[in-house]
């Protein structure tokens, strides 16, 4: 479990980078092209669909797993765990 935290992670932050990155490049410059109070509209719409659970499961759970990946590098007996619960030769 805890070797595949930092890709779980790494993947979590990736998604939420480009939904970021795609609402900014161009969500914002296509309501910016709108009359204000159609954007405005939108821009209140926007943000009633997007508290929806895959996105906040997204967001939230990449922060939650984000913590517990800074946990077990801090743990001091992640490594013996590892150590003890991997394989017979296999490389920890």
């Amino acid at each position: 479990m805890l070797d595949s935290l930092p890709l779980l992670v790494s993947l979590g932050a990736g998604l939420v980078g480009g939904v970021f990155f795609a609402f900014s490049a161009f969500v914002m410059k296509a309501l910016a092209e709108l009359p204000a109070e159609h954007g405005i509209a939108a821009m209140q719409r926007i943000n009633v669909v997007v508290l929806n659970p895959l996105f906040l499961g997204l967001f939230v759970g990449t922060a939650v797993l984000a913590g517990l990946c800074i946990f077990a590098a801090f743990f001091p007996g992640a490594r013996r765990a590892r150590r003890c619960c991997s394989r017979p030769g296999s490389a920890t």
